[in-house]
């Protein structure tokens, strides 16, 4: 376990990533423009259909028991020895991987930082703001 590093990021941020890294799929959807070839795709961890159209408490205990019916070792061993989870939103916005992230991290005693930045820049999952500064509307509900 201690051979594997893992990070967070969201898919405008892959430019900075380099190919080294793996990068996992996290989302229901995947942007048009990222190939994926280049993707593992990790659907155990991606939120469904139907919680994408739910209000942030409901979704956000749907995802806990989503979390709960999987073993984070297993998890953790499935993924790539440095991998990159990706989603949609930008850091400190809110997003399910920081929420994977923290239950990788709280189940396994590891840590699992945004890309690029400092662990302690990670904004706690409960405390992330439902949009982006300048935004009118909640993230979550623009995905499809």
């Amino acid at each position: 376990m201690v051979d594997r590093r893992i990070y967070t990021s969201h898919y405008k941020g892959l430019r900075r990533i380099p190919g080294t890294v793996r990068r996992v799929a996290i989302s229901r959807g995947i942007p048009r423009w990222v190939s994926r070839e280049l993707l593992v795709i990790e659907q155990r961890l991606a939120p469904t259909r139907a919680m994408l159209s739910l209000d942030r408490g409901d979704y956000d205990a749907a995802f806990h028991q989503l979390l709960a019916a999987l073993d984070p070792r297993d998890v953790w061993e499935s993924l790539p020895k440095t991998a990159v989870l990706l989603c949609w939103e930008a850091p400190n916005v809110w997003c399910h991987r920081r929420l994977v992230a923290e239950w990788l991290e709280r189940g396994l005693g590891v840590t699992v930082p945004e890309w690029g930045l400092p662990r302690t820049d990670s904004i706690p999952y409960r405390q992330l703001p439902a949009r982006a500064k300048g935004e009118s509307r909640p993230t979550q509900g623009r995905l499809f």
